[in-house]
């Protein structure tokens, strides 16, 4: 087994094991179907202005998930226009927008970062 294909199979277990990794369950809506896939969450916070430390933008989350997984639950590059949410350990559910798509097929792996929402649920195209 090379050296790559050794850090794709740590990376996956690192960021699709919810039991003994650092997996958290995402639910991605492309507006046509809804799918649960694990992902890794890599920061959460806001952006301030340095000036003022007032709050210049909602919040925000960056995740990371497999290529390989999406393209295994039917969807294709992500959107924009996706809609994720994730149940927190309080029961809470949040939304969230798609702000930036950054792909790294170096190691099959898609950078997400996330932007909430003010939604009472997802919607879905019947």
């Amino acid at each position: 087994m090379s050296l790559l294909e050794q850090a794709k199979k740590d990376l996956r277990f690192t960021l699709e094991d919810i039991n003994n990794g650092f997996g958290t369950e995402f639910q991605f809506n492309d507006g046509t179907k809804i799918e649960s896939i694990i992902c890794n969450v890599s920061d959460i916070g806001f952006f301030l202005d340095t000036n003022t430390m007032a709050g210049v933008s909602s919040r925000q989350v960056e995740i990371t998930c497999c290529i390989e997984t999406l393209k295994n639950k039917g969807f294709a590059y992500p959107s924009k226009n996706w809609i994720l949410s994730y149940i927190n350990t309080n029961n809470e559910e949040f939304y969230f927008s798609i702000k930036q798509i950054r792909p790294d097929r170096t190691l099959g792996i898609y950078n997400l970062v996330l932007e909430i929402m003010k939604i009472d649920k997802i919607p879905i195209k019947e």
